[in-house]
């Protein structure tokens, strides 16, 4: 008999706890025998695969990383207001390919009869501000430059950034 997540705890939460808990068969209670989901291949490509294939990806990448934080957004671009778990503030599990690519990656749950029944990666939060990957570089690049020589943003910009 499988067991959805209780009234007071929401589907996405009992997930995530199933993640951080290597919880094989929680996630086999919550994830819809029907439903498709999105994983990271080692191409770094995000292809569609089936419940079994979505468990055992899940959880090889947790054995590779210890979960230290998550919290839980909406998605504001694609399935607007679908809950959406940011676990390691976005870093987990999803592998950022290059600099052109957003910082953060959430997981976007699509529910159906209190199973999740897809799940695909997010990268536009309601509340979460989440730049492109080279915006974050490019801000740590002007901080070091400020703080190492004593000088303004600007400064830093127009050293760091040369116009050409």
């Amino acid at each position: 008999m499988t067991t959805p997540a209780t009234h007071t705890e929401k589907i996405e939460n009992a997930f995530v706890k199933a993640i951080e808990n290597k919880d094989r068969e929680r996630l086999i209670e919550l994830l819809d025998d029907h439903g498709e989901f999105m994983v990271q291949d080692l191409d770094l490509e995000t292809p569609m695969v089936d419940k079994a294939r979505f468990i055992d990806w899940i959880l090889d990448c947790r054995e590779q990383v210890e979960i230290n934080n998550f919290y839980f957004d909406q998605c504001a671009f694609c399935k607007i207001g679908n809950p959406v778990a940011i676990i390691n503030d976005g870093s987990f599990p999803r592998k950022i390919k290059d600099s052109s690519e957003k910082e953060k990656a959430g997981l976007m749950f699509e529910i159906e009869n209190n199973r999740i029944h897809g799940i695909s990666f997010c990268y536009t939060f309601l509340e979460t501000i989440n730049k492109y990957y080279f915006e974050v570089e490019g801000d740590r690049k002007i901080y070091k430059y400020m703080c190492d020589n004593h000088c303004s943003r600007e400064e830093a910009i127009d050293h760091v950034f040369p116009l050409f």
